[in-house]
């Protein structure tokens, strides 16, 4: 049973060999997918469970992309966007995020 299990973690290994694999672009798309999805269980929105499903064949097509240098070019736009939208509003993670936007002063910050 062992040498089955270590034969697909090879193989495993070997398919994600040149692969780009999951990044934090990727992590946002699945987090946006997530949200859309529990959105979509509220009743008269369940429009919003076939829509969820793009960004979530995106980052699919991301992660077993070999094309990486298109993969790393997109995230760069991602993070400048966020960098920006940080600089702008302080609304990711490092400068307080959603608390400090909606008035909690009492969250520490990253040093």
């Amino acid at each position: 049973m062992k040498k089955w299990a270590e034969r697909i973690n090879e193989w495993g290994q070997k398919f994600m060999r040149e692969r780009y694999g999951v990044d934090e672009l990727s992590a946002f798309l699945s987090i946006v997918a997530l949200v859309m999805i529990l959105v979509s269980l509220i009743p008269g929105l369940r429009f919003f469970y076939p829509a969820a499903m793009a960004p979530l064949v995106f980052v699919l097509v991301r992660s077993f992309s070999k094309k990486t240098g298109k993969r790393q070019e997109e995230r760069n736009d991602f993070l400048d966007v966020k960098y920006k939208a940080e600089q702008k509003n302080g609304c990711f993670r490092e400068s307080g995020g959603i608390a400090r936007l909606i008035g909690i002063t009492d969250v520490p910050t990253a040093a």
